[in-house]
């Protein structure tokens, strides 16, 4: 599966041939679980007046910053500055986050988040930690128990992803409640060193290349029981040094 906060039409266009590949789009406003499937939404009975509201203020910053952009989405508005000048776009986003917490205070509904290179402002509830309970409840009613869990992002929209997954592996009586498995594997790991509920992180997207490639290959292999050092030989072997690393929170 592949959970992001991009829309479904550009989701569709770079992975929509893929077989067998579910897609969740806007952190859960759409979702289509096959290629062969059609997309489903979330039917929300929600005032569109923080939208408005919003996007007179993305209007402002946008004019504030040359190469901004606003994308409209059905469960929120964005404010991309990935294209800006790196510091003048932080201290606008973090101004523009700060003026849509105050403005849309009567909102309660909505939430504000400051991603990288990006500021929005969405729905509370479409979160991907959501989604990633939907999705493990479809595949263990159609395919059984689960045995194993791998999650990988390098946003902040992801932590709510990882947080679910480690409910799985948590000893906490209220957790374990939440799955009937309770020996059930899990790995998450985020994208650059930083704090995270992710246990594990690689530096950058070649590094999450070289692990996915390695996956691949030790699940062909018998035995199929890897451990992180396992991942990390064979990766070595390969000309790429030791990519996974232990998530520290201090």
């Amino acid at each position: 599966y592949i959970l992001s906060g991009k829309s479904k039409m550009q989701l569709n266009r770079w992975f929509g041939d893929i077989e067998k590949l579910g897609i969740i789009a806007e952190y859960g406003y759409y979702c289509r679980f096959t290629s062969e499937k059609e997309w489903q939404s979330i039917q929300i009975k929600d005032g569109e007046d923080w939208k408005k509201r919003a996007e007179e203020i993305f209007q402002w910053y946008k004019q504030r910053l040359d190469f901004a952009t606003i994308v409209a989405k059905e469960g929120g508005i964005v404010w991309n500055y990935k294209d800006c000048d790196p510091e003048l776009g932080n201290w606008e986003a973090q101004e523009l986050a700060n003026t849509l917490r105050n403005a849309l205070a009567s909102f309660p509904k909505v939430s504000i988040v400051h991603g990288k290179g990006f500021v929005e402002a969405k729905l509370k509830f479409l979160e991907k930690g959501d989604c990633v309970r939907a999705i493990l409840k479809n595949v263990k009613k159609k395919k059984g128990c689960i045995d194993f869990v791998f999650t990988i992002g390098d946003d902040i929209t992801d932590e709510s992803m990882f947080k679910e997954v480690n409910v799985l592996t948590c000893k906490k009586k209220e957790a374990a409640e939440k799955i009937e498995k309770k020996d059930i594997k899990t790995f998450t790991c985020t994208v650059g060193r930083k704090p995270s509920h992710a246990n594990y992180y690689v530096n950058d997207y070649k590094r999450t290349l070289a692990l996915l490639g390695a996956m691949i290959r030790c699940t062909m292999k018998y035995p199929r029981n890897k451990s992180v050092d396992d991942y990390n030989k064979f990766i070595g072997s390969r000309g790429v040094q030791s990519p996974i690393y232990k998530v520290v929170l201090r």
